[in-house]
């Protein structure tokens, strides 16, 4: 318990609990590692699952919304790609990273171990997906209509807002989970509404002028604009809107761990 006390304990601030995480870095990587291979074992594609299936998505976005929403968007191709692969690492991560608790309840019993790292290993393994679907995109830029353009390097700011708040989302589900096992049945019709309601696969500009207003409250678009404005225009994102992503990521973050914190000590005895 020495060890949890040290991640989340209340006598443990900031610095303790990113040194303590830094040190049982090797714990998460096993975990990364352990979920990719129990993802793909059996399976005749393996790994080239991670670039199919969103490839699937993407090809029936294009065939459905393509002709429709082309003249709102001159790069829509780029737009929707960018928009579906992104928005899949968040509802894949934060579905999965839900019963990360539960399907490590054994291992929870039997060892001391951080709990914090099975829902962090969820969204690590799913990044790494994500990682190499975007590798994919990139290969496949020039035969889209896209172009690369330095403002790509934005990226290296936006992914990590993308992952932050991600595992904010994702801890506060695995600790409801913990006590409320229908989180999985309110968590996937809220995950299709909070889809529709943000522009992943349609333009913004489709959406009337008096309900554009409300888009600001929506913190996935926010996030998504990092990263995709570099992709699918080639510009720099404004500062303002580097500042909310921020905002959004942190408020996640910190609702994310303050609630896995305050019930941690607790899991033992519902999982």
């Amino acid at each position: 318990m020495e060890i949890e006390a040290s991640i989340f304990g209340p006598s443990g601030g900031s610095k303790n609990w990113l040194a303590s995480l830094s040190s049982h870095r090797e714990l998460v990587k096993l975990l990364v590692v352990r979920d990719l291979k129990v993802r793909y074992k059996r399976s005749v594609l393996g790994f080239l699952w991670t670039l199919l299936n969103p490839v699937i998505q993407i090809v029936i976005f294009s065939v459905v919304f393509s002709r429709l929403f082309a003249s709102f968007y001159n790069q829509y191709k780029i737009y929707m790609i960018s928009g579906v692969l992104l928005w899949s690492f968040f509802s894949l991560a934060t579905s999965q990273g839900l019963f990360s608790m539960i399907g490590n309840g054994s291992t929870i019993r039997r060892m001391a171990v951080p709990k914090f790292v099975f829902p962090l290993s969820v969204v690590c393994s799913n990044f790494v997906n994500l990682l190499f679907s975007l590798a994919a995109l990139a290969i496949a830029i020039p035969f889209v209509g896209g172009h690369f353009s330095p403002a790509l390097i934005w990226l290296l700011v936006g992914l990590p807002l993308l992952f932050g708040f991600t595992l904010g989302v994702a801890l506060l589900l695995s600790t409801l989970t913990v006590f409320l096992r229908d989180m999985r049945s309110i968590w996937e019709p809220l995950l299709l509404i909070w889809f529709f309601l943000t522009p992943v696969f349609y333009p913004r500009t489709v959406i009337p002028e008096k309900y554009d207003s409300l888009l600001r409250f929506n913190p996935m678009l926010i996030i998504l604009d990092i990263c995709r404005i570099p992709i699918d225009i080639g510009l720099t994102p404004p500062v303002g809107t580097f500042l909310k992503a921020g905002l959004a990521t942190a408020c996640s973050l910190w609702i994310g761990v303050w609630v896995f914190k305050r019930y941690e000590d607790k899991f033992i005895y519902y999982v």
